[in-house]
């Protein structure tokens, strides 16, 4: 007999076999319901990437808009319009920087007024003339809207604006002087803001045609003013 320890019987091949399909049944299973568990992975994912969008979205705007980057309080003020409930979010942001002389949250509360609650809507001509001390446009923004409300307050309005060297509230107070909107027709005081208008050069590309407009009307009463020409004998 020879010495060490006995060997184990070796397994039969029938023994293999079922064993070898016992694995493959346990894989079978698994991976029966693995399609599933992706699939439902990836639905629940985008599920909640759907439901907190807004949120983040509010969230960066947020910060950006406190940090004063670009239009982000206009875009802000859009997103949170969508809401009757954060509608008066919506209004106090832009209410806050209009007033303290932001022109683009002024034109968004402008536009964005019939989405709002009707309560707003008397609160928006103060804000505005709040904006107006800081910012021209604002100032140009409140004469247009009083034109066919308070003519005398809207001439008013264009006033600060043109004092501020605003090409737009020259010509403007300039046209109505002369048309007598908002007031009596002042001719002479007319020509006078009209030749301010004509002498401003533009803030922006959007107001070169201003100062041209105001050049040309002042042109045609400078003529009006003249006798008419002798005919030669």
């Amino acid at each position: 007999m020879q010495g060490g320890a006995p060997k184990s019987p070796s397994k039969s091949a029938r023994t293999r076999r079922l064993e070898k399909e016992a694995r493959k049944e346990r894989f079978r299973r698994i991976f029966r319901f693995f399609p599933f568990f992706i699939l439902g992975t990836l639905f629940f994912l985008y599920l909640g990437a759907w439901l907190g969008d807004d949120l983040t979205a509010e969230d960066e705007l947020l910060e950006r808009c406190e940090a004063q980057r670009g239009y982000a309080c206009v875009d802000l003020m859009r997103l949170r319009v969508k809401d009757p409930a954060t509608a008066g979010e919506a209004w106090s942001l832009g209410s806050k920087h209009c007033a303290a002389g932001s022109f683009p949250e002024c034109t968004e509360l402008k536009e964005l007024l019939p989405k709002m609650v009707a309560s707003f809507e008397p609160a928006l001509e103060t804000t505005l003339d709040r904006g107006c001390q800081h910012n021209a446009d604002i100032c140009v923004l409140l004469g247009w809207r009083l034109q066919n409300i308070d003519a005398p307050r809207a001439r008013t309005a264009m006033l600060k604006a043109c004092e501020q060297k605003d090409p737009i509230g020259c010509l403007e107070l300039g046209l109505w002087m002369l048309e007598g909107e908002g007031g009596p027709p002042d001719r002479a005081l007319g020509m006078r803001y009209l030749d301010v208008a004509c002498t401003l050069q533009p803030r922006d590309v959007s107001y070169t045609h201003q100062p041209s407009r105001a050049c040309s009307r002042l042109a045609e009463e400078k003529l009006r003013g003249l006798p008419p020409l002798e005919k030669s004998p």
